[in-house]
């Protein structure tokens, strides 16, 4: 059994403010999850009471007191970048999972999460800006300074959701609490400072774990960020979902000469 921990703070957030996501906070990564891992339980973090839609899923909804100001516009955001890790180190199961709500597993290609993450502690998806110094340029809410970091940003950036994580992993428990004492604003630039700190590096999954818009297409998907407008358009189309057969030209002769000769 896994445990899936999700986190929702900010009691008028919802979903339906993007025209592709269901109004349901939860969804549509629980109902997608559920189907690939049917005995799951779930674990929400929140700042509000509310009565979360989740079915027969065992369900723990633990409410928090606000970690920061909540007056300030990216309260929520930053609640959530904190307390995944909190949800993750306290999981008494023996794979935790974190996930946003705006992601969709769409092939049963997630279930080897667990064989992976119990080889190597503790997983994360690639994130498509690649370099460290793009992500801390470009995200919300960064206060990444190029200048402090011996590396100068070239470490390979990290999605932070989805997270796996053994639990009985010692050396990867040290890392999340690491990273939760650099976690004050962007959740990617708090991962890569706590990785530099401790000299811990979890597993890097590839693209096709959290696919977002400059990966729209790439063979095998597996889990797809939705919440990108352009990601869900896209892969509302059945076609898009099905795997891609190539072609390919077949030689009698493997000998046989590929260019010109003069």
């Amino acid at each position: 059994m896994i445990n899936l921990i999700m986190c929702e703070f900010g009691s008028e957030r919802q979903n339906a403010g993007k025209a592709e996501l269901p109004a349901e906070r939860l969804e549509p990564t629980l109902s997608s999850m559920v189907k690939y891992f049917p005995d799951l339980r779930l674990t929400i973090y929140t700042d509000c009471l509310k009565d979360f839609a989740t079915g027969s899923v065992p369900t723990e909804v633990k409410t928090v007191s606000p970690h920061f100001d909540k007056e300030h516009p990216r309260y929520g955001w930053r609640c959530t970048n904190y307390y995944r890790a909190v949800g993750l180190l306290e999981s008494t199961a023996e794979i935790a999972v974190y996930m946003d709500s705006d992601l969709k597993v769409i092939s049963d290609r997630v279930r080897t999460l667990i064989p992976l993450t119990q080889r190597f502690g503790l997983c994360l998806s690639a994130n498509p800006r690649m370099l460290v110094s793009i992500d801390g340029a470009k995200g919300q809410d960064s206060d990444y300074v190029i200048d402090e970091d011996e590396s100068l940003g070239t470490g390979f950036a990290m999605n932070t959701t989805p997270i796996s994580f053994a639990t009985g992993n010692e050396r990867m428990r040290k890392l999340l609490k690491c990273y939760l004492d650099m976690c004050d604003r962007r959740s990617t630039v708090a991962m890569w400072r706590a990785i530099w700190k401790s000299g811990i590096h979890p597993y890097l999954l590839p693209f096709q774990w959290c696919v977002c818009t400059s990966h729209i297409g790439i063979e095998n998907p597996i889990v797809l960020h939705v919440g990108q407008r352009k990601v869900a358009k896209y892969y509302s189309k059945p076609a898009n979902l099905a795997p891609k057969q190539k072609r390919r030209r077949i030689h009698l002769n493997p000998f046989r000469r590929r260019h010109r000769t003069r």
